[in-house]
């Protein structure tokens, strides 16, 4: 069995699709198969990926419809063969040559460990540097107040997910536990992250390490569909997690009462606080009634917390 498989998926990265194969071929691990999975191009993208893996067996390409990035990484992820552990790396991003060696040896030597994930840069279309991103990990912190999670503190808790942040696919699943969860909601074409991500944690632990191997591109391609409604879906499926799983109602019950009483709440707060600043400078009706509706918010969660929620669903599986 091969130790590492790259998952890979495009759709009309034509320009980008040769620089994502030849990360992969640079890697300093070279116990790897990768599949490349083309969601519906129409430009050069599958001509350009099959000549750039011509002669390498340790490529495969699969065709398939635009259903999304989550259907595409799961059609990856089962119609490859058998590997220890898992990547996904989106057709327009880049791999650092040490990703895979540095994250994979943390997953061998933290058995315990059944997801890891790194901090990223951030690089232009034209593939200059930009700022280094960062990965925010919130969690509880004194009297439950939302504090950044420590470099040097590795282990993820489920609420920093719940919570939709930590996430990111910057990351190696271990795949004996990626395959023990639903894999990726098909449905989401955001927060995709945040949700295998939450799956994960309920069953091993996710660890994050500081070190920046992951080169996320930043143009006009990158996906944004459907970012509010995927987010209520998110919530929906989250916040009553526990009804159709009670077995991890110690773990959500906790990571909801933070989310509703405090970490929602206080982001309220920021946000009409930056919006009033914008104000200052250029009033606007639209957005000061936008800073009404935050502090509204804001003060009745305070008040109410999660109670305010309603289940008028059938919990998802």
């Amino acid at each position: 069995m091969t130790k590492h498989l790259v998952v890979i998926v495009t759709h009309n990265y034509a320009a980008y699709v040769g620089q994502a194969i030849d990360c992969v071929r640079k890697q300093t691990e070279t116990d790897w198969h990768c599949t490349i999975v083309d969601n519906g191009s129409t430009d050069d993208t599958v001509r350009i990926a099959r000549a750039e893996c011509a002669g390498d067996p340790r490529f495969k390409i699969i065709e398939k419809a635009n259903e999304g990035p989550s259907a595409g990484r799961n059609v990856g992820y089962r119609h490859s063969a058998p590997s220890e552990y898992i990547t996904f790396l989106d057709g327009d991003d880049l791999l650092a040559p040490t990703f895979l060696e540095r994250l994979g040896g943390h997953l061998d030597a933290h058995p315990e460990c059944g997801l890891v994930s790194c901090q990223f840069d951030r690089m232009t279309s034209a593939g200059e540097h930009m700022d280094g991103g960062f990965r925010s990990r919130i969690v509880p912190g004194l009297f439950s107040f939302p504090r950044q999670m420590k470099s040097s503190e590795i282990v993820t808790p489920f609420v920093a997910f719940f919570s939709s942040t930590g996430q990111g696919h910057f990351s190696i699943f271990r795949a004996s536990v990626f395959g023990r969860t639903t894999l990726y909601e098909e449905s989401y074409w955001s927060h995709e992250d945040s949700d295998i991500f939450c799956q994960m944690s309920l069953l091993a632990e996710v660890h994050a390490l500081p070190d920046r191997l992951y080169r996320r591109r930043e143009h006009g391609l990158n996906l944004t569909r459907s970012g509010r409604s995927t987010a209520e879906e998110f919530r929906r499926k989250w916040d009553f997690y526990d009804l159709a799983h009670p077995e991890t109602a110690h773990v959500i019950g906790p990571a909801r009462r933070y989310y509703y009483r405090r970490h929602e709440p206080l982001r309220d707060f920021k946000v009409a606080l930056m919006t009033l600043k914008g104000l200052l400078r250029k009033p606007a009706v639209k957005e000061f009634k936008w800073m009404l509706y935050l502090i509204r918010h804001g003060v009745t969660l305070l008040v109410v917390g999660e109670r305010h929620l309603k289940s008028d669903a059938t919990p998802r599986p």
